[in-house]
């Protein structure tokens, strides 16, 4: 029994010397404090070459020399800062029936094709001194989101002024934790590196987003005077709703704030102003409230929320068939309580006094954009009874000054004056284009002034055509009287022969006028028309 066990030992020891792996049996530590056993191939490149079996393969894997604390040989040696080797080509098998245990999953994979190899090494070898935005990692969200979000937050950095070089996570070859494409990033010298992960909240239909900024300092040589300074780094964190997460980011202007956070800027805090009430009546009921300055807020009587302090001033104005009744009132607020007050109205005649300087702008109602056809309303200086008080807008326009539009508010109890200082126009193409815009206006001054002057003479016209026709009609029934009378010599007779030459001669005449008129109207109309058009 004895010579049988002896002889599966050598059979066992025999086997396992024709399986020996090329390269150092070596004790391996990294810097995340694993441990493992493997074969020591050498050191090419600032890359460490490791040897072992992987599924019943020899395979070299190769990790970042930075990556380790330290590689020790059996007999205690130092691997890894020896004088750097030539590492030998990959095997891709041997015979030998015992698998050398794996490095550890979470830091070391199967070494990647050649290829992937050689773009990870080229990728990080053009870091140095880039700011580096690592595509976040992605947990139960959907990848079109994620990209959208990253290319966002990347157009966002570049517009605050960080220059950053988009890369993706294959391209750190077998790194794939933080710590790693951190250290990874350190070692070829970039400037900072953005990392974090976009995953699933805790609450329904919500996502997190966790982005961190290291800014390397380690590249700072020691002077005698100071210690080199330790890395900085910034975080922020923020929820979006899932299904509406783009728009937020976006018109919320969520991901731009996050993004001041993880540039160290602090963001002050808005604190919510506490509400405070105001209850209005007035005599009579139905006024149109509001506070000096601003827009129409209720109808009396009524309660209001502001969240103004101190002192304000309330004007109440009713109007009917033309005529105004208002009121005013200096209010204090009482912080988060509901101050009351009543106002009686009285007849009011508020006017709006405009000026400016120099004199003689049109004035124009309204904020639409002035055509040729628009029509002012008077020129500065100029004072306006008010029928509607509250914001009014208007626009002046004076030849060699750019045009100006005013908001003002107008008091429905007193003057309001506002005067406008006017802007010369310095550009000569800009000038140009205004005067050739005013003699257009003025041609259609023109031509609408003769339009509406053919209205006389086609009025005046037309009567006289009546006129003549008048006449004719009496001629011509005097001529059938004269055709039925027995005898033409009688004195009356005679009479109405000369009536009857009278009023063809009077109908004659006014009908050239009537014509002459008519014509000149449609005349003024048809220059007018051409003017206008």
């Amino acid at each position: 029994m004895n010579k049988f066990f002896f002889a599966i030992l050598l059979l066992v020891t025999a086997f396992l010397h024709a399986q020996e792996a090329p390269g150092i049996r070596a004790n391996v530590e990294l810097v995340n404090g694993a441990k493992q056993n493997a074969m020591f191939l050498g050191v090419h490149q600032d890359t460490v070459h490791l040897g072992g079996i992987i599924q019943g393969k020899f395979t070299v894997v190769k990790i970042l020399k930075n990556r380790f604390k330290s590689i020790m040989d059996e007999q205690g040696n130092d691997l890894l800062n020896a004088p750097a080797t030539e590492s030998p080509k990959d095997s891709s098998s041997h015979n030998d029936s015992t698998a050398q245990p794996s490095v550890q999953e979470e830091t070391v994979a199967q070494t990647p094709p050649q290829e992937n190899s050689n773009a990870s090494y080229q990728f990080l070898s053009s870091v140095e001194g880039k700011h580096i935005f690592v595509a976040l990692e992605r947990r139960s969200i959907d990848s079109i989101l994620a990209d959208q979000l990253n290319a966002l937050t990347i157009r966002l950095l570049q517009e605050k002024g960080v220059p950053v070089v988009m890369a993706k996570r294959s391209d750190f070859g077998y790194c794939r934790e933080q710590a790693c494409i951190r250290d990874s990033l350190l070692h070829y010298g970039a400037a900072s590196v953005f990392q974090g992960s976009i995953a699933a909240a805790r609450a329904q239909d919500s996502l997190n987003i966790d982005i961190s900024r290291t800014i390397f300092n380690r590249g700072i040589q020691k002077t005698d005077s100071a210690a080199v300074p330790a890395d900085t780094v910034h975080t922020a964190k923020m929820t979006l709703s899932t299904f509406t997460a783009m728009n937020d980011a976006i018109e919320k202007n969520k991901l731009s704030e996050f993004l001041t956070q993880l540039m160290g800027i602090q963001i002050e805090k808005k604190t919510d102003k506490k509400k405070s009430y105001i209850r209005v009546e007035s005599n009579p009921e139905g006024a149109t409230l509001e506070i000096e300055g601003r827009d129409a807020i209720c109808k009396t009587p009524c309660t209001f929320a502001t969240l103004d302090t101190g002192k304000i001033i309330l004007y109440a104005h009713w109007s009917v068939d033309a005529h105004i009744w208002a009121a005013r009132s200096n209010v204090t607020i009482i912080p988060g309580d509901t101050a009351k007050i009543s106002m009686k109205l009285t007849k009011a005649k508020p006017e709006l006094l405009i000026t400016s300087v120099p004199e003689g702008a049109e004035i124009y109602a309204g904020s639409e954009p002035l055509t040729k056809t628009t029509k002012a309303v008077g020129k500065t200086p100029s004072k306006y009874p008010l029928y509607e008080p509250g914001i009014s807008t208007i626009q002046l326009r004076k030849e060699g000054f750019r045009d100006t539009t005013v908001s003002v508010y107008t008091a429905p109890m007193e003057l309001t004056s506002v005067e406008v200082q006017m802007t010369p126009i310095n550009d000569p193409a800009e000038l140009i284009n205004q005067q050739e815009w005013i003699r257009e206006k003025k041609k259609i001054f023109i031509g609408q002034t003769l339009m509406g002057s053919a209205i006389a003479p086609v009025l005046i016209g037309t009567l006289f055509t009546y006129l003549a026709y008048l006449d004719y009609n009496d001629a011509g029934d005097i001529k059938d009287d004269l055709n039925r009378s027995a005898t033409t010599n009688g004195a009356n007779y005679q009479k109405m022969v000369k009536k009857n030459h009278d009023l063809v001669h009077d109908g004659d005449r006014k009908m050239v006028i009537g014509g002459s008129l008519l014509g000149v109207g449609a005349a003024l109309f048809a220059i007018g028309f051409a003017l206008s058009f």
